[in-house]
């Protein structure tokens, strides 16, 4: 709103903005854009480290399930930086069945800030590397062998545990792991939390 005089004089009051006015619009939208915009990244961010350990969980669930509903012995080989080849044994000869990838930015990988043992993902390893399976026998193996019975075993047909890890490259607010448990072929999910300053896995 503007006071206008008239050719008698007299003041009224026109309809309109005036010129700091305008740029009071202006500013405002571009303060709400740029938090509007920073809020979108970090959802993006969010969501797609979401994506990546729902993959990895979801694919370790289903072979289990496969080797056990087909009475057939599967393999997963893990390969960085997010891939998961996928075979399996017929007639004593190792078929490939496919693969899968991780989103384009998340990898197998290790970012500065992870917690070490014995405060990894179900105690497994020391958070020394990202593909970490084969515990009883060091680590860093990154087969596993899913088997009819429902265990999850390595090379030499002991029980494989361990965990790989899941992130955006130097982003720990990304970090997601899945661990497994070999006797069982128990999978599950974990992500990485801040309390107190102090990172953990929940």
């Amino acid at each position: 709103m503007r006071t206008v005089k008239t050719k008698s004089g007299s003041c009224i009051n026109a309809k309109g903005f005036t010129m700091v006015e305008l740029l009071m619009v202006v500013v405002v939208g571009s303060v709400v854009a740029s938090f509007a915009s920073v809020q979108l990244a970090s959802a993006m961010k969010e969501a797609h480290a979401n994506d990546a350990v729902q993959l990895v969980e979801n694919q370790l669930r289903k072979t289990h399930e496969k080797a056990m509903d087909d009475r057939t012995e599967y393999v997963l080989t893990f390969t960085s930086p997010g891939a998961i080849a996928i075979q399996y044994f017929r007639n004593g000869s190792l078929l490939n069945s496919g693969s899968v990838n991780l989103p384009p930015d998340e990898q197998f990988v290790l970012v500065p800030g992870f917690p070490t043992s014995p405060k990894t993902p179900d105690g497994f390893g020391s958070g020394a590397s990202a593909i970490d399976f084969d515990q009883a026998n060091g680590g860093g193996s990154n087969v596993l062998y899913f088997y009819p019975d429902g265990t999850v075993l390595n090379a030499t047909g002991g029980p494989n545990n361990g965990v790989v890890y899941i992130a955006h490259p130097g982003d720990l607010a990304s970090a997601r792991a899945v661990s497994v448990w070999g006797a069982t072929g128990r999978v599950k999910a974990w992500k990485l939390q801040m309390n107190a300053g102090v990172a953990q896995w929940r």
